[in-house]
């Protein structure tokens, strides 16, 4: 689900800033953006997000300053005056002149920030203190993201089960009717024709309209989707939740290509469109 968290300590001169959000995915992908010396705590960071997502495309932003006033750059006049010799060589012996840039001088260490002596263990503590705030947060959004998910959910969950009752209006005496059908064009054809065992025609109509009968397929939708009311009330739904969708659908395809109704298949393909709007739905949900 996509989620946001944002948190911001300040402590000892130090500010520290985590921000987090994710997007839909189907597996699990954290990218983390860490300031420089913590990268030793990247896989333990990675364990801690794992406790609040199971999938998505989650990115995590660590930024660690100090705060304003409170540390400076500054030239270190005496390594400058080196560089600077050196670099003066290097320009008659070679006839080039030599571009350096900001850059360059830091790698030098010829231009310092005098606050990058934070204590590595009072660093670390900020920023988990920080990722763990940013954490909650992310959660709350994801929380009510996954509420709202569950109410859509749940009402497009009604609306097949109002289908359903339709569908048992519209196939209320269908192979009684269609025996009706079959047994007059049976009729109209004896007219023409001498049957001597008529009774057997009458048993193989019943059986072919049989086949017109769709009550099973209306209980199996109706314990279904029962079903799924009750999976959407549990943490994880995941792969049950998709699975159900599945014996749903194919319990409309039988019950469709049964009928042989134009209002029917109308009725089906409705069902179907909120089936595949709830597919996709799940794939958002953890």
């Amino acid at each position: 689900m996509t989620g946001y968290g944002t948190a911001e300590i300040q402590a000892e001169g130090w500010r520290c800033l985590v921000e987090i959000r994710s997007v839909n995915q189907r597996f699990l992908d954290i990218r983390l953006k860490l300031p420089s010396g913590s990268q030793s705590q990247e896989k333990a960071y990675r364990e801690k997000i794992k406790g609040f997502c199971r999938r998505g495309k989650v990115e995590c932003l660590v930024k660690i300053e100090p705060l304003d006033g409170e540390n400076r750059w500054s030239l270190d006049e005496e390594r400058m005056s080196e560089v600077n010799r050196l670099i003066q060589l290097f320009e008659k012996t070679s006839k080039n002149p030599l571009n350096l840039q900001l850059r360059d001088l830091m790698q030098l260490d010829v231009v310092k920030n005098q606050g990058t002596d934070l204590d590595p263990e009072a660093g670390i503590e900020l920023i988990e203190r920080c990722l763990e705030s940013a954490l909650l947060e992310f959660k709350k959004m994801k929380s009510q993201e996954g509420e709202a998910l569950c109410k859509d959910l749940n009402q497009r969950r009604s609306t097949c089960s109002k289908m359903v009752n339709e569908l048992e209006k519209e196939t209320k005496d269908l192979a009684k009717i269609h025996f009706e059908k079959l047994q007059q064009r049976a009729l109209d054809l004896l007219n023409q024709v001498e049957l001597q065992q008529p009774e057997r025609l009458n048993q193989e109509l019943a059986l072919l309209c049989d086949r017109y009968d769709v009550s099973e397929e209306l209980l199996r939708l109706r314990t279904h989707l029962t079903h799924l009311e009750t999976l959407l009330k549990e943490p994880e739904l995941g792969k049950k939740g998709e699975f159900m969708l599945q014996e749903i659908n194919r319990e409309v395809n039988t019950l469709s290509s049964k009928s042989n109704n134009a209002v029917i298949s109308k009725i089906a393909v409705e069902f179907k469109n909120e089936l595949e709007k709830m597919r996709e739905q799940l794939l958002n949900l953890e």
